[in-house]
């Protein structure tokens, strides 16, 4: 069986589950950034990388944006058209992110007009959480009335798209919200380990925010949530093989 027929499988079992109750309204990926907005679900989103390097941090933060606006009970659809060196989703980097490989559907195709029919008829498909459409590099079929499409479909079923975009500069679109991503340092906690998957954000389009505006934010796997960036400082090591300047004054005061 081939892996595009494996997934068209999954998508019609999870299309046989039981109903699932449609989900609107919206969702705060950073309840602790100052400003952050919310998005709409059963919306669309598009999400840019700031340059080719940046492609695993976008990729990060959509994989992020998909927790939040998803259910633990509801898989999502990842639908990807992209080049032969673009490397492949990670199961364990997945699961770092506190996103369990077990509820995504990853669908590979060759063709941009197939990746933009599978991603449609995942919109439509009311027992998922979200579908993320990913094409690298520019799309001549991903236009003004394509995304019209995707977000019909959205609106209709409930169902959150979050389009994925690497190597390519924005164009007409009827996304709800744009952004662009950038990688940013994290902050070690010390030991030499690394920090929390960290990006600079800029905020492209937004009907009731303002555009322009930038956010450095961390992802938390435990919280799954965006929180502001923590400052790594460097700081002196505290002496531990002599008494602290204060404790030596006080014994020098009571010595007299």
């Amino acid at each position: 069986m081939s892996g595009a027929q494996h997934t068209l499988r999954r998508l019609r079992a999870v299309a046989c589950m039981a109903p699932h109750r449609a989900a609107f309204g919206s969702f705060s990926p950073g309840p602790r950034v100052p400003g952050f907005p919310a998005l709409a679900r059963g919306s669309v989103h598009e999400i840019f990388a700031a340059g080719r390097k940046d492609a695993p941090a976008a990729a990060g933060f959509v994989t992020g944006l998909a927790l939040v606006a998803g259910t633990a009970e509801r898989p999502s659809l990842w639908v990807r058209h992209t080049g032969k060196g673009a490397g492949a989703l990670y199961g364990g980097g997945l699961a770092s992110l506190g996103f369990d490989p077990g509820a995504l559907i990853h669908l590979s195709v060759e063709n941009e007009k197939d990746a933009l029919r599978a991603a449609r008829e995942g919109l439509r498909c009311d027992g998922l959480a979200s579908v993320v459409l990913e094409i690298e590099g520019p799309a001549r079929h991903l236009d003004l009335s394509a995304t019209r499409r995707l977000k019909l479909a959205a609106a209709e079923h409930g169902v959150t798209a979050l389009i994925l975009r690497a190597g390519a500069d924005p164009g007409p679109s009827a996304a709800e919200t744009r952004w662009r991503v950038a990688a940013s340092l994290s902050a070690s906690p010390g030991l030499d380990l690394p920090g929390q998957p960290a990006f600079t954000l800029t905020l492209l389009k937004h009907r009731s925010a303002q555009t322009g505006r930038h956010w450095d934010l961390e992802w938390d796997h435990e919280t799954r949530q965006f929180n502001p960036k923590t400052l790594s400082r460097p700081l002196v090591a505290l002496p531990f093989d002599r008494a602290h300047r204060a404790d030596r004054e006080g014994i020098r005061a009571r010595a007299g």
